[in-house]
């Protein structure tokens, strides 16, 4: 029998939507909402009766998150999560509104980041001095195919097409698993399962990789391209990205950063908006150009050009 809503406290509604939103999330998921709410909503409301909730708390809430280092996108993702915990509530437990919604969301105060990235010079003097070959790869990888880390490290070779030089993209590795030290799951999106054409030239070094774990035995079609038995784990590569980095002597990036690194290099060589968020997976070509527009050559000059006509003459 469910509980009246008038007994129910927000961390009780927090149980209830935990194994209500569990089926449809993928784990990762399921746990990064869990930890919003439990570090940043129950902290303050765990034993707060949902019935109880005003406007005027909700206010405070944010207003106590607004007073932290976190960032606008961390401080809206528990903005989300708690409305639509919420939510549930007026759904299933005929709570009457959503206090949450109602206060709105938090406002945009930050600057838009600039992108950070790698230019081709700056990419091929890290390489140099990279003396790991499959690290070499891997980076290669990140850089001239734009896959996510995550992407990348769920590879085996059977999702590799040698002979038509295509990366079969079809899910993504994560270590946010309650069970396990990683686990393999569906990508981010269902555009992110896509199939993403190489040069010849990084097919040429994954088929060297390939060649090295064929030489030491006990190969498979299912093993990891990066890995093994088993993929590399993020922390080794941060490292190992580090490492190199200073090595080189170059600006420090993060992983990510390769993706951005990729896209500038394609948007720099003249690809267009709607190609560049195909090959990346992207949702909406909308999210390609509000992250990357600005690195797109400005096209007013070409547009004046268009706009000549002989109306002078008539002045």
């Amino acid at each position: 029998m469910r509980k009246n809503k008038k007994d129910l406290t927000v961390a009780e509604l927090f149980e209830l939507y935990k194994e209500f939103k569990k089926p449809d999330l993928k784990e990762s998921s399921y746990i990064e909402y869990c930890a919003q709410i439990k570090n940043k909503v129950l902290p303050m409301f765990a034993n707060t009766k949902i019935r109880k909730l005003t406007s005027n708390c909700i206010i405070k809430w944010k207003s106590n998150l607004d007073n932290t280092d976190l960032s606008y996108s961390s401080k809206q993702f528990a903005y989300i999560v708690f409305q639509n915990l919420i939510g549930f509530a007026v759904e299933h437990y005929k709570l009457p509104k959503n206090v949450v919604s109602r206060t709105g969301r938090f406002k945009d105060k930050e600057f838009k980041k600039k992108i950070n990235f790698w230019t081709e010079t700056e990419f091929l003097q890290f390489l140099s001095v990279v003396d790991n070959m499959v690290y070499k790869a891997f980076f290669a990888t990140l850089y001239l195919s734009g896959l996510r880390r995550g992407e990348a490290l769920a590879l085996n070779w059977k999702d590799i097409d040698f002979e038509n030089n295509i990366i079969d993209v079809t899910k993504s590795y994560t270590h946010k698993s309650e069970t396990s030290v990683f686990k393999i799951t569906s990508p981010k999106n269902r555009s992110s399962v896509r199939k993403v054409l190489i040069t010849e030239e990084l097919a040429k070094i994954l088929a060297g990789v390939r060649k090295h774990y064929e030489l030491q035995g006990d190969f498979s079609e299912e093993n990891f391209v990066f890995g093994g038995k088993k993929p590399f784990e993020p922390a080794t590569l941060r490292w190992a990205l580090i490492r190199y980095t200073l090595k080189a002597g170059l600006k420090k990036i993060v992983i990510h950063d390769f993706r951005h690194s990729h896209a500038s290099l394609l948007i720099n060589r003249g690809a267009d908006p709607v190609i560049v968020a195909d090959r990346l997976g992207h949702s909406d070509v909308k999210l390609t150009l509000n992250t990357y527009s600005h690195l797109w050559p400005s096209r007013q000059k070409e547009l004046i050009e268009m706009l000549k006509i002989n109306a002078f003459e008539y002045f």
